[in-house]
Formats: C-alpha cells, sequence, structure tokens
C-alpha cells in the first residue's frame, strides 16, 4: 500500500481548470484506425487558456502508456518511422509555474508490418519526365499471401497481386503502399523513380538583367562544357509576348547566339536542347527591355572620401543602378564647359566614373552628352556642380 502513496500526493498537485491542453495528428491527419509501419507521425499539443490567472510559458512531457517518453519535451511529437512498438496511448503534460494541465488521450494503433524482400527497377533508366513506361519488381512476404500495391503518384494501384508492374511513372520521390487483402498488415516504402541525368544548362546573359532601346542586343550562352552532351540545341526569342507563338525568332545551333529587339517589355527567352541520350529539356530565363532616360548629377564631390567622388550619368528610372555606358549607347560624347564657356573635357565613349573633375575648382560647368544608339541618339544637356 506504500507504494502508492506518493502517486496520491503527486496527483493532488496537478490542476486541469483553467487550462484545455488537446493534441491533434499533424502527420497522418485525421489519424486513421490504423496507421502502416514505415510511414511517419506527427502529433502536436495546443493549450487553450480559459481564464487561468498563471502566467508564464509552458514546458511539455509527452508519455506513452503512462510513462514519459525521453528527451521528447516539445509541443511537438515526431515519429520518423512508425513500428508497431509504437502503438498505445499517447498523452501530453503541459507545465507551467508548477502546475500540470493534462491533455487528453490520443490512441494509435498500427498494422503488422508486412516485409519486402525485394524492390527491384526492370529495366533501363529512361528520359526524365513521366511519359515512359517503368517496371518494378516486388516480393513480399508476411500477412494474406495476396497483395495490393499502391504505387503512388496519382492512381497507380495493382490489386492483382501481380509481383511485376509496368507503369507509367513520373520522375522523382515516390510512396509504395502494400496491404495483404485481410487489411491487417501493411507496409510503407518511399523509393526513387531514377532518370537519365540531363546537362546541366543555364543562361547567361550580356547583359545580365537589362537591355537599352538604344543598344539593343542581347548575347546570350551557355556552358561550352555542356557542347558534347548535346545533339541539338536552339534559341527562342520572344519579340511580343501578347503574340509569342506569332512573333519570336528561333535561333539554331549557335552558342553564343544575339538578338536585337525593337520594343520595350520583359520578354522570355527560351533554350531548347536535345542530349546525346535523345533526352528534350527547355531552361528559360528572361530580360527587360526599356528606354533609357539619362540624366545629369546636379553634383560630385571629388574629395576622396569614397562617396560620390566622380561624374557618373545616371538613368533617372534607376538612379541606384551605375550605368555602364557602353551597354546603353553603342558610342557616345560628353563635353564639358565651364562658365565663360571654355571647354574643360571633351571624351569620346566616356566610361561612368572616370572623370574627377581634374583639377578643376569649385564651381558649376555645363556638359552635353550625346549617345549614338541603334534607332536613334539622345542629347543631354546639363549643369553639374564640382565641391571640393
Amino acid at each position: 500500500m506504500k507504494q502508492y502513496i506518493p502517486l496520491f500526493f503527486l496527483l493532488l498537485c496537478f490542476r486541469t481548470i483553467g487550462q484545455i491542453v488537446t493534441i491533434t495528428p499533424v502527420q497522418p491527419n485525421p489519424l486513421p484506425e490504423k496507421i502502416c509501419p514505415g510511414t511517419s507521425a506527427k502529433f502536436k499539443v495546443s493549450v487553450q487558456d480559459t481564464g487561468a490567472v498563471d502566467t508564464g510559458f509552458y514546458s511539455y512531457q509527452w508519455r506513452k502508456g503512462g510513462f514519459n517518453i525521453l528527451n521528447d519535451t516539445n509541443e511537438t511529437l515526431i515519429i520518423a518511422t512508425v513500428t508497431t512498438a509504437d502503438s498505445g496511448v499517447y498523452q501530453c503534460l503541459a507545465v507551467r509555474n508548477d502546475t500540470t494541465y493534462f491533455s487528453n488521450e490520443l490512441h494509435v494503433k498500427t498494422y503488422l508490418p508486412l516485409v519486402i524482400d525485394t524492390l527491384y527497377r526492370y529495366d533501363e533508366l529512361h528520359c526524365p519526365g513521366c511519359e515512359h513506361s517503368v517496371t518494378y519488381l516486388c516480393s513480399v512476404s508476411g500477412g494474406d499471401e495476396v497483395y495490393n500495391f499502391n504505387w503512388g503518384q496519382g492512381s497507380r494501384v495493382d490489386s492483382a497481386g501481380n509481383n511485376l508492374y509496368v507503369g507509367l511513372f513520373c520522375t522523382g520521390d515516390a510512396v509504395l503502399t502494400i496491404k495483404d487483402t485481410s487489411a491487417t498488415h501493411c507496409i510503407y516504402r518511399k523509393y526513387t523513380v531514377e532518370a537519365l541525368t540531363l546537362p546541366k544548362m543555364k543562361i547567361t546573359k550580356d547583359p545580365r538583367d537589362t537591355v537599352f532601346l538604344t543598344n539593343p542586343t542581347l548575347t546570350v550562352s551557355f556552358p561550352d562544357t555542356a557542347r558534347q552532351h548535346l545533339s541539338y540545341w536552339a534559341w527562342t526569342f520572344v519579340n511580343d509576348t501578347a503574340n509569342a507563338h506569332q512573333d519570336s525568332t528561333v535561333v539554331e545551333m549557335l552558342n553564343p547566339a544575339t538578338h536585337d529587339y525593337t520594343v520595350t517589355g520583359t520578354f522570355p527567352v527560351k533554350l531548347f536542347f536535345t542530349d546525346i541520350n535523345g533526352c528534350d529539356s527547355t531552361v528559360i530565363d528572361t530580360i527587360l527591355v526599356k528606354q533609357i532616360d539619362l540624366k545629369i548629377p546636379s553634383v560630385f564631390t571629388p574629395n576622396s572620401d569614397g562617396f560620390n567622388d566622380a561624374f557618373y550619368l545616371y538613368d533617372g528610372n534607376n538612379k541606384n543602378d551605375k550605368l555602364d555606358l557602353k551597354k546603353v549607347y553603342l558610342s557616345n560624347r560628353l563635353v564639358v564647359f565651364d562658365r565663360w564657356g571654355a571647354k574643360v573635357l571633351d571624351r569620346d565613349n566616356y566610361e561612368n566614373g572616370t572623370w574627377d573633375g581634374g583639377n578643376l575648382s569649385t564651381g558649376a560647368y555645363f556638359c552635353i552628352f550625346k549617345g549614338h544608339g541603334k534607332y536613334e541618339d539622345d542629347t543631354v544637356k546639363g549643369t553639374v556642380t564640382i565641391l571640393r
């Protein structure tokens, strides 16, 4: 009788008034009558306050069959791989300020386990995708000797009890669930539908993100190391997103390849290729084509402090982008005059940030920038102040 006295006093310390503690199945949800061995399970506890005066954070202790589960003190209980040993009654204790609250009881049952003796792909690898037939050999033991195979990936179910299964499978991870006809035994197994490996293809763009109509040529390429693995490739440049099928330019078997744009917008760039195994794939990227709104800065301060030390023309649409003028215009010329009209700078194909004012003194200077574009030229005039 003495062995029950400590437990009696322990129970007196527990309070449940004012708190509702609930265990909710997260995976699988809802909780089935039985869980298949091999799958994973996740249960979460939540606490709803109903007017309790105690404050603070909760700590948790999960129990199974009345015994604490070691190291499971979080609000979520995870069973990575369910076995028959995980059958039982689960409960969680929520503790706050020396007060313990009990959750509801969660009854978990499992099937008896089947044993997968063989899981074998019967044919060679195919191209990635979902279009190719794949044959699997699977032998099972345990339970009734007629089994129902669910291969995952939709409705691929074989109830004929055959060890050999033929079907269209998508490349990637899948799940095989097998039950016997008496529904007393089950097994859950993850597997991977493998495929031939495609060459790694990445589109490199020059310019990288934006093309201006004044210099609208985009150059695209893929790594030269991929050439040996290809039998064919083609670039597709969409010129009008509203009529992509009717207004596109296709360039075959060139790397790098170039394309000139005539209107502004965001356009897809596609690379279709066939590798030496006959597998097809497409890589898609985009390019922004826009009009330049070139501006002359109002001031720059060549004092070697690392900030605004040189003369930068900028795009009024994106002032923080330091333009590469060679990529904006086919050619350009920058001329600068002092306040008496004397020319102090005359430079062809000016590169942004290469003029720091030289020996010129503090003051205002008049600038003329002329950019030669593919379809038209730009002339920008303005005054810049040098502050030293």
